[in-house]
């Protein structure tokens, strides 16, 4: 799998990619990371936008991430159980929208 390095530049490229530890200048836009990115398994862009929002934020603090993980499992549960159901994206957006009146 091919992996890179990320620098933003003031004309919003980024640069350096590197493949079996070749680097080599090769800007890329915003809309180029997103295409090749597409490509990828979901658990390689998984831990890229974790990774890039630890550097850019900073870590969680154990204390939230154990909340965050209780949260997580529960709400699972309770989709595993049938007690809780998923809501299409469209339609949340739709249920919103219209509590505040747009």
């Amino acid at each position: 799998m091919r992996g890179f390095f990320v620098r933003w530049l003031p004309n919003r490229e980024v640069a350096s990619w590197h493949e079996n530890g070749t680097v080599w200048g090769m800007p890329m836009t915003a809309d180029q990371i997103v295409e090749e990115t597409s490509q990828w398994p979901v658990d390689a862009v998984a831990e890229l936008l974790d990774r890039i929002a630890l550097a850019k934020h900073g870590g969680m603090s154990a204390t939230r991430e154990n909340a965050w993980t209780e949260v997580a499992l529960r709400r699972s549960a309770e989709l595993d159980s049938g007690k809780a159901e998923l809501i299409p994206g469209d339609v949340a957006s739709a249920r919103i929208r219209k509590i505040v009146g747009r």
